[in-house]
């Protein structure tokens, strides 16, 4: 499982995630933010759960990004993301096959998002209004952090000394409005 902690500011959006992840009896460090600046300066997302789904939805976005670059048009939004990796997804057979659903935090034109993708391939799709948000399984713990004064990196080094499934070293990327890191 995973923590991934999202705080919006004035002109920056501060994201947060461990890189503990679990397979079988091993535990690995993965990144996972997947920060496609050099491709779009408006998109980045972190995922929680199948760490095969996350390299999935990357490489789904890189085609949609550099093939039909339809993230330029005004009428292009997060939904619209998802209705075209589902499509993408039922295209190769590919099912979303664990018990939970699979769990997106998506900054997009500096707007965040939350999004989950069931087993029968349906997907429910938030903008977050709040000024923090937490996913998770120490996604709790990191909302207390924040609610009291905690940064989303601070967050998530709260929530693993409280969750097992959450550890490892914390990857953040801040996102400015103009789009620079």
């Amino acid at each position: 499982m995973t923590t991934i902690a999202v705080r919006k500011y004035g002109d920056r959006i501060e994201l947060a995630t461990d890189t503990q992840a679990n397979d079988d009896d091993n535990i690995l460090i993965l990144n996972k933010i997947f920060s496609l600046h050099s491709l779009h300066k408006n998109f980045i997302f972190a995922h929680a759960g199948n760490r095969d789904k996350s390299m999935l939805f990357a490489t789904y976005i890189k085609g949609v990004i550099l093939v039909q670059n339809l993230f330029d048009k005004d009428s292009y939004c997060v939904e619209n993301i998802f209705l075209g990796f589902r499509e993408w997804l039922a295209d190769h057979n590919i099912k979303i096959a664990n018990e939970e659903s699979e769990r997106f935090i998506i900054i997009y034109k500096m707007d965040v998002y939350d999004v989950r993708l069931s087993q029968e391939d349906l997907f429910f799709v938030r903008k977050i209004e709040e000024q923090f948000f937490a996913i998770g399984c120490g996604g709790d713990f990191a909302l207390a952090a924040m609610e009291c004064g905690k940064t989303p990196k601070e967050a998530v080094e709260i929530a693993a000394k409280f969750t097992v499934n959450t550890g490892g070293e914390i990857q953040e990327e801040l996102i400015k409005v103009n789009g620079n890191l």
